[in-house]
């Protein structure tokens, strides 16, 4: 599935050609790119794969590119897929005059929405690592010339890479060295009817995945026969996102998330599907990615069980598209699992078995299939204790208390959507293992933000806390009430909308159409702290846009619901 990287010696004439192409690489300035980084983890780690998803975009003719990668980084493989994730034919060059640069060009143009795909690997730690891509451009004919660098389409992304995070909380199941062909039968999990409560018509599925293999399937519940109902199947693409299929007797239904997967890093995929109710919906890490309305509320045929990492293809129990990345805390609950609970269950390392339903955590034999596991999941030691978040006129005030072990320095991050965080402080740690730290951000910008601390180790390791949330309004307040949004969206004919409240008042929540009129009145009372949820019906309404309205005495908030019938 990768790209022949294999260095080989250019002929003289072409060394020198490239020397000037690549010379004028490295000296032009960056430029507005066609081309960009869109994906690609917040850090890392040393001796683990990653894959750097880079999209082609605009309207200028591209025929390939130039990879140029840090000396401390190895280049794995590498793939250029279209906008439908299919592989397009490439031949690859080394650039032998420059350590660590290939020369990419495609069987034929390159399509304005194609995906370069690099699979890399550090092999020692860097503050900062550049990476780059440069598109070149062909002769029109592609039968002559020297490729002309398109330098002002030059794209970078600066990367620290970060020692490896240790110690895990468990272990995992790694596919990667699980036998093939017939022996994969041992990684199947039988589903007794009376676990689903007679019904697959209510469940949600979750499951912890790390991977940066392309075109794999991940979970199944269908053996490939045409005309079979089947409640799933969770599959990684050509383009490395993950797409969830449903079967009825006469067609499949498919989610997909927004960003890719595939990258390396631990990912916390749920599906929730609630057949009564007429809506499937895909979460990613804790965020909603795709939702299906469905025409018929019927429920599907109750499969065996659950095969991990292939498809039962009738009798046969091999597939060609066989998993390789790893899994953990894999759980089956017959019910319809709320946004709250997602995120309590993705996030909750404590490892143990579920109320009802089905648990995996692989960390001991006979805790699930026969297949190998390593020291790895989601779940790290969290290196501090009592973190809280509380803004006030000077900002906002962070403090912890260290929970032992040999603590170098703390770093203090925060990040506006929870994904990508950038520094917000600095403090030494003091010679005792109980201490507690505090530290101010001065200016931590408006709306809500996110803030964890990195624990920085005498050995290298590295422990991050889980992000603690906090709402800013205008002049730097901390909002007492937020409203975090709906589940479904889109949805029919119903949805739920979920609302934060860190300090007992009077909460308004009311629905408005786009002329302005208000459709209903959901909340209006004295609410208590905690996580909230309410549920809104638009049985009688038409399909169309609609706005949720969270009324408090620190002013309003609004979110955006999609109504299709």
């Amino acid at each position: 599935m990768s790209a022949d990287i294999r260095s080989r010696v250019c002929p003289a004439a072409r060394a020198v050609a490239v020397l000037f192409l690549l010379s004028t690489i490295l000296s032009a300035p960056a430029a507005s790119a066609q081309i960009a980084f869109r994906h690609a983890p917040e850090d890392l780690r040393v001796g683990e794969p990653t894959n750097l998803f880079v999209e082609v975009g605009g309207s200028e003719r591209m025929d390939g590119f130039v990879v140029a990668l840090p000396a401390s980084w190895t280049l794995e493989a590498l793939r250029v897929v279209d906008e439908n994730g299919r592989r397009v034919g490439i031949r690859t060059e080394p650039l032998v005059e420059y350590a660590n640069r290939w020369l990419i060009l495609g069987d034929a143009t390159l399509n304005p929405e194609s995906r370069l795909i690099l699979t890399v690997r550090p092999i020692s730690t860097s503050a900062v690592s550049t990476a780059t891509v440069t598109p070149v451009r062909l002769d029109p004919s592609r039968a002559t010339g020297e490729p002309r660098v398109l330098d002002h389409l030059r794209s970078r992304a600066e990367l620290p890479v970060v020692p490896e995070l240790k110690p895990a909380l468990g272990r995992s199941a790694d596919f990667s060295r699980r036998p093939a062909g017939a022996e994969a039968e041992r990684a199947f999990i039988p589903v007794d009817a009376s676990v689903m409560r007679g019904t697959w018509d209510v469940f949600t599925l979750e499951v912890w995945m790390k991977t940066t293999a392309l075109e794999e399937i991940v979970l199944s519940t269908w053996t490939g026969r045409d005309g079979e109902s089947y409640p799933f199947e969770v599959v990684v693409d050509g383009s490395g996102h993950v797409v969830s299929y449903q079967g009825t007797k006469d067609h499949h239904v498919s989610m997909r998330s927004s960003e890719p997967v595939a990258d390396g890093s631990w990912h916390h995929v749920a599906l929730v599907h609630d057949s009564p109710r007429g809506w499937t919906r895909l979460v990613v890490d804790g965020e909603s990615a795709d939702s299906l309305v469905h025409r018929s509320r019927t429920g599907f045929d109750p499969p065996e069980g659950i095969a991990l990492g292939f498809r039962r293809d009738g009798e046969d129990a091999s597939s060609s598209w066989d998993y390789t990345g790893r899994l953990d805390q894999l759980r089956l609950h017959p019910r319809a699992l709320s946004a709250g609970e997602i995120h309590r269950f993705g996030h909750d390392n404590r490892r143990t078995a579920i109320v009802d339903g089905i648990a995996l955590s692989f960390d001991a034999p006979g805790d699930g299939p026969d297949i190998a596991t390593v020291d790895d999941t989601p779940f790290r030691q969290r290196g501090v204790s009592d973190l809280e978040v509380r803004s006030g006129s000077g900002g906002v005030a962070i403090s912890w208390k260290a929970a032992g072990g040999e603590a170098l320095r703390y770093l203090v991050e925060r990040s506006s959507d929870g994904l990508r965080y950038e520094p917000a402080g600095r403090v030494e740690a003091g010679p005792s293992d109980d201490a507690s730290y505090s530290i101010t951000d001065p200016a931590p910008g408006d709306g809500v933000m996110f803030y964890r601390v990195r624990e920085v180790l005498s050995g290298g390791e590295e422990r991050v806390s889980d992000a603690v949330k906090v709402g800013m309004g205008e002049k730097g307040e901390e909002l007492t009430a937020i409203l975090t949004g709906s589940f479904p969206n889109p949805f029919n004919p119903s949805t739920r909308i979920s609302y934060t409240v860190r300090e007992p008042q009077h909460i308004r929540i009311s629905v408005w159409d786009l002329s302005g009129q208000q459709v209903s009145m959901l909340v209006d009372e004295n609410v208590s702290p905690g996580y909230h949820e309410v549920s809104f019906d638009a049985e009688g309404l038409p399909s169309g846009t609609y706005f949720v309205r969270l009324i408090t005495p620190e002013g309003t908030q609004t979110h955006q619901m999609v109504l299709m019938k």
